[in-house]
């Protein structure tokens, strides 16, 4: 058993690895029309010139002029309060999550918040994930944005796609969007630039900006049925608290690593190198566990015993849940000294096929209860065994 159960493990690294390939090729698809936007070029200004001429000569009139009259204009540029040099610089993913949040720095990598009120007025290099209220990007991204929520707007740069599902979105006339605009909303004004394509469905479109490539848009607000608003409505609040539920995941799963190192690291040992016992207790745990707490709630003097017991089950299996995204990730990130990045990138993998194959319907949502019924097992049967040791 424990030799089968082993074999099966490529395979399901196999699976995630094309889960992962699938989403590389889906960023990384150029738009279909390409344009170079390009900024004006500052002119000196003629007694600029002549002031620059005067270097040359040697009186010592003219190097007090140049000195007075062209010096300040240099310094007043590079200290541009928005440029980037301006903004203090945060390394690695930002990962946040509260009522207000205002996002001002010069991030280097990507940026995953959900909250009431986004607000982006720094600089972001990587891609932007954001659910929320209202969203307000009023500053520039380097790649994507990936948003949902009310209101959106975008009034400055990004550099490639943007996908959102809001209620009302808007692109000011500052904004721009380098490749394609894919939605799914009430009302889009698309009032700047957009280098590619415009996609999706929308109650109402107005344009009154430039879009290059070509625009497929199905307007859905002459449509009498109210069914499929409220499929739209549906939608866009499944995919708004799958992100919020695997922020919230990724926040947990890091704090448990993070407060209990020698545990997590135990546990995952053995389930590498026990798989077979791992899973085994987990059966046990899984079959047995709610037998033995129906039989004490039926007594009154174990109803107390049977809610302690319980909790223990339910905290038990949302470690496992951490676990076995930990393991999938270890088994993708064999290297990787730290239980962090394997953990974010397992979970991330094994949490997305689980909810998206939900969303699919039957019988594919089959696959992913099965698939996260074994893993768990797998988790909660090792961390038994650790208790049991302990």
């Amino acid at each position: 058993m424990r030799r089968r159960f082993t074999q099966s493990l490529p395979l399901l690294g196999t699976l995630c690895l094309l889960i992962i390939g699938g989403a590389v090729l889906f960023k990384l698809t150029p738009a279909s029309a390409i344009i170079a936007i390009s900024a004006e070029a500052e002119t000196l200004p003629a007694d600029a010139e002549e002031t620059e001429a005067g270097i040359t000569e040697d009186t010592e009139e003219g190097a007090i002029e140049t000195t007075e009259v062209f010096e300040p204009t240099v310094k007043t540029t590079r200290l541009d309060a928005e440029s980037p040099e301006a903004l203090n610089t945060v390394k690695g993913i930002y990962v946040t999550a509260d009522d207000d949040i205002l996002l001002s720095d010069h991030y280097l990598n990507d940026v995953f918040v959900a909250g009431n009120n986004i607000t982006v007025t720094g600089t972001i290099d990587g891609d932007l994930f954001a659910a929320g209220a209202n969203i307000v990007i009023n500053g520039d991204v380097a790649g994507s944005v990936r948003v949902t929520g009310g209101n959106v707007k975008v009034g400055k740069q990004v550099g490639r796609n943007v996908v959102v599902f809001a209620e009302q979105f808007e692109l000011g006339g500052a904004g721009s969007i380098g490749e394609d605009l894919i939605i799914g909303t009430g009302t889009t004004t698309i009032a700047g630039l957009v280098a590619g394509n415009v996609m999706g469905s929308a109650d109402e479109l107005i344009m009154t900006g430039t879009v290059v490539g070509e625009v497929d848009v199905e307007e859905t607000a002459d449509e009498p049925t109210a069914e499929k608003a409220d499929t739209a409505f549906i939608t866009a609040f499944q995919v708004f608290k799958l992100i919020v539920f695997w922020i919230g995941y990724l926040i947990l799963g890091v704090v448990i690593l993070k407060l209990l190192p020698t545990f997590s690291k135990t546990t995952l040992q053995q389930m590498r190198t026990q798989p077979g016992r791992s899973f085994g207790y987990g059966v046990l745990l899984v079959c047995a566990g709610p037998v033995v707490l129906l039989i004490l709630m039926v007594t009154l003097i174990g109803l107390p015993l049977a809610l302690a017991g319980g909790l223990v089950l339910f905290l038990t299996m949302l470690l496992a849940k951490i676990y076995f995204g930990a393991a999938v990730g270890q088994l993708l990130l064999p290297k990787s000294k730290s239980l962090i990045w394997p953990f974010i990138l397992g979970f991330s993998i094994v949490y997305m096929i689980y909810k998206l194959l939900a969303l699919v319907g039957f019988p594919w949502m089959l696959f992913g209860v099965a698939m996260m019924a074994l893993g768990m097992t797998w988790a909660a049967g090792s961390v038994v065994m650790y208790c049991k040791k302990s």
